[in-house]
C-alpha cells in the first residue's frame, strides 16, 4: 500500500524530483546555493515534502512555475535520507524555509529525471535550467494520509447529511422501512438497523478488529432484490450458478475506503458495525442505494437491496 501511494505523489511531483536528481548528480549539497536559509526543522525519513518551484532556461523563459499551477508539487520519500550516494540524501542537507537555487544541464532532465520528454526546440546539450526551490514545509507522511483520510470522511459524511435533508428522501425511506421490517419478520430475519435504517442482520460474528472509517475493506458479497433476482457477486461459484458468470471478470474481494462515499451509503453505514470476519445480511433502504436511479434489468426506481455479505479484511489504507 505505501508503494502505491508513493507511485501516485512521485507521479505529481516529477517536477520536484529534478531537484533530488541534480543535488546528487553534482555531489550533495556542495553545489547547491542557499538564498535563504529556513528556520524550520530539518528533513528526516518518510515525511512529504511540499514545495514551491520555479525553473526556467533564462529569465525570459519559463518552463515551470508551481505558483500557476493548480496545485504545487508534493515530494514523498520513503528511504533513508542518510544512505550515501541515494537521491534522498541531498534532500536530508535541507529545512523547512531554506529556499535554493541549482542549474542543471537541459539533457539531464529531458529524457533522464523526465524519461520520454523530448529536449525542446532550441536547447542542446550546452543549455543549463536554473531550478528555483524552497521547501515550505515538511509533515510526517502519517500525519498527512491520516489528515487527508479524516477530510474525506468528513465531506461523505456531510454529503449524506445533505442527501437525506430532503423531505421526498424521508418519505421515500420511511416506507422503505416499513417494507423492510415486514420482510423481516415474514422471513424471521432479527436484526439491528443502523441510523438511517439499514437493517443488519449478523449471521456469523467474526473474531477480528472492528472495522473503522478511513480504512481499506476487502468484502465478499451476493446482491439481490427483496424478490431474490441477483443483481451482482463477486464470488464465482455464486456467479456460475446463477447463469452470470464473465470470464472477462476477476471475481476476488472488493475493496474500497469505509466511509469515503465509494461506494453506496447502506454499505458505509452497516459495514462501519461490523468486525473483520463477520457474515451479514444487510437490507438497504432504496435512498441508501440507488434512490430514484435503476440500474440495469434487475434494479429498478426505489429499489430496496439485500446483501450476503463477508468482511474479508480491514487494514490501514495508506
Amino acid at each position: 500500500m505505501h508503494n502505491h501511494i508513493r507511485r501516485g505523489l512521485m507521479a505529481a511531483s516529477l517536477v520536484a524530483m529534478t531537484f533530488v536528481a541534480a543535488c546528487s548528480q553534482n555531489g550533495g549539497a556542495g553545489n547547491i546555493k542557499f538564498i535563504t536559509n529556513g528556520t524550520g526543522p530539518q528533513v528526516q525519513n518518510d515525511q512529504l515534502l511540499f514545495l514551491t518551484l520555479r525553473f526556467y532556461e533564462n529569465s525570459d523563459s519559463v518552463l515551470y512555475d508551481s505558483k500557476e499551477s493548480m496545485r504545487p508539487p508534493i515530494l514523498q520519500y520513503l528511504d533513508s535520507v542518510g544512505e550515501p550516494g541515494s537521491l534522498e540524501q541531498s534532500l536530508g542537507y535541507l529545512h523547512a524555509g531554506d529556499s535554493v537555487h541549482l542549474k542543471i544541464k537541459a539533457t539531464d532532465f529531458y529524457g533522464g529525471t523526465a524519461p520520454g520528454a523530448p529536449l525542446p526546440p532550441g536547447m542542446d546539450s550546452a543549455t543549463e535550467l536554473t531550478f528555483e526551490i524552497r521547501v515550505d514545509s515538511v509533515k510526517d507522511r502519517v500525519a498527512f494520509m491520516e489528515d487527508q483520510v479524516a477530510l474525506q470522511v468528513a465531506r461523505a459524511t456531510e454529503y449524506y447529511e445533505g442527501k437525506l435533508a430532503d423531505s421526498a428522501v424521508q418519505e421515500q425511506l420511511k416506507t422503505d422501512i416499513e417494507v423492510i421490517n415486514a420482510y423481516a419478520a415474514q422471513n424471521g430475519l432479527e436484526g439491528t438497523p443502523t441510523e438511517n435504517g439499514v437493517l443488519v442482520v449478523i449471521t456469523e460474528e467474526g473474531d477480528g478488529e472492528a472495522v473503522k472509517p478511513g480504512q481499506a475493506v476487502q468484502m465478499n458479497y451476493v446482491g439481490r432484490t427483496l424478490e431474490g433476482k441477483l443483481f451482482d457477486t463477486n464470488i464465482a461459484s455464486i456467479a456460475q450458478d446463477e447463469g452470470t458468470y464473465s470470464p472477462q471478470r476477476p471475481y476476488q474481494p472488493f475493496e474500497f475506503q469505509l466511509g469515503t462515499a465509494g461506494v453506496v451509503q447502506g454499505w458505509d453505514e452497516a459495514i462501519a458495525t461490523l468486525k473483520v470476519g463477520t457474515k451479514a445480511t444487510i437490507i438497504l433502504p432504496s435512498p441508501l442505494g440507488y434512490g430514484p436511479q435503476s440500474r440495469g434489468d434487475v434494479i429498478g426506481e426505489n429499489e430496496i437491496l439485500m446483501f450476503d455479505i463477508e468482511v474479508v479484511s480491514a487494514k490501514q489504507a495508506y
